[in-house]
C-alpha cells in the first residue's frame, strides 16, 4: 500500500489541539509514517508554535492533493480559495475528503458517545455499546475482524446478567462467533484475563469507564465503529494524570493507519471472486434461441 493520507481535524478544537499536534510532530518519524493533513487555521498554528517555542514546521495548503510527504501539512479551514465548498465542520470536510484514507478527530465532537465504539489501550480493545445484544455482539465481531485483522475473534462479555449472556452466547455459536462470559469486570482485569481475548464488550456507563481506567497505562484512543470512513480520536481528557495528550494523539494516528491497512486487506480479500472455471454451453443455447 502506498503512503497513507491521514486527515486530522483541528478547526473547532481550541488552542490546545494546535499545541498538541505541533508537539506530536516534533518527532520527525511521525511525518515519515504517513502524509498528515491537519484541517485548521494557519495563523493559529503559527501563534501556538511561537508561544510554546515548538520547532515543528508545516506546509500550508488549500487542497489535500497539494500535501507534501515527509512533513506536517496544514490545510486551511475554512478555505480562503474563492468558490471552494465550505462544509459545516472540519470533521465533515475530512469525511468528505476522497484523498484521505482515515480521519483523526481532535474536535469536541469526537468525545460524543456513539451507539458503538472501541476504546483502545496498549493491550486491550474494549467495545462499548448502549446495550449488549446479539446484534451488537455480531457487529463487534465484524469490527474486530475487519479493522484489527483478528479472524474468528475471541470476545469476552463483561458486566451482564448470566441468563442473558448465556442466551446471547448460544446465538453466537449458531453464527460461528466465539464469545465467553459473563465476567465480573474488576476481577477479570485484575487477574489479567483480558490478555487472552481479542476484544472485550461492555455496556456504556460508570463500570465501562472504571474498567477502561484500570486498563489504560500509556495511552488511550477512541475508534468509531464506522462502516465507511475510518475515524479515530485521542481520548480526552487523559485517563491518568501522567498520561499526555501528545501520546494519545500519536497513537490515534498509529491506530488510524493500522486500521486502514487491515480494512483494505480484509475488503480486498472479499472482492473480485474468481471466474467460473468452466463454460456452461446451456447459456449459449439460450442465447441462440432468443435470437
Amino acid at each position: 500500500m502506498s503512503n497513507l493520507t491521514i486527515a486530522i481535524t483541528l478547526a473547532e478544537a481550541g488552542n490546545e489541539a494546535y499545541t498538541t499536534l505541533l508537539k506530536a510532530y516534533e518527532d520527525p518519524t511521525m511525518a515519515e509514517l504517513c502524509t498528515a493533513v491537519a484541517y485548521g487555521d494557519k495563523n493559529e498554528a503559527l501563534k501556538q508554535r511561537k508561544e510554546h517555542e515548538i520547532q515543528t514546521n508545516f506546509l500550508s495548503i488549500q487542497q489535500t492533493k497539494e500535501a507534501g510527504e515527509g512533513r506536517l501539512n496544514l490545510r486551511q479551514f475554512p478555505s480562503t480559495v474563492e468558490g471552494a465548498p465550505q462544509e459545516a465542520t472540519s470533521l465533515q470536510a475530512a469525511l468528505n475528503d476522497e484523498e484521505a484514507d482515515a480521519v483523526v478527530d481532535c474536535t469536541p465532537a469526537s468525545q460524543q458517545p456513539l451507539p458503538m465504539e472501541v476504546w483502545l489501550t496498549e493491550d486491550a480493545r474494549l467495545v462499548v455499546c448502549d446495550t449488549i445484544e446479539a446484534d451488537t455482539l455480531t457487529a463487534a465481531a465484524h469490527v474486530i475482524e475487519r479493522d484489527y485483522g483478528c479472524l474468528s475473534p475471541r470476545i469476552a462479555i463483561l458486566g451482564l446478567q448470566k441468563e442473558k449472556a448465556d442466551d446471547i452466547i448460544l446465538q453466537m455459536q449458531d453464527k460461528g462467533i466465539t464469545a465467553y462470559g459473563p465476567y465480573e469486570a474488576k476481577d477479570f482485569i485484575d487477574e489479567g484475563r483480558h490478555l487472552y481475548f481479542d476484544g472485550l464488550i461492555i455496556a456504556r456507563g460508570k463500570e465501562a469507564e472504571d474498567t477502561f481506567a484500570s486498563l489504560c497505562k500509556e495511552y488511550a484512543v477512541r475508534h468509531a465503529c464506522n462502516e465507511s470512513k475510518i475515524v479515530t480520536a485521542p481520548f480526552q481528557p487523559p485517563i491518568h494524570a501522567d498520561d499526555t495528550d501528545v501520546a494519545n494523539l500519536r497513537h490515534a494516528v498509529y491506530q488510524a493507519m493500522d486500521t486502514a491497512v487491515c480494512r483494505a486487506e480484509y475488503d480486498t480479500a472479499r472482492t473480485n471472486p474468481l471466474q467460473k472455471l468452466f463454460h456452461d454451453k446451456r447459456d449459449d443455447r439460450r442465447h441462440n434461441n432468443i435470437e
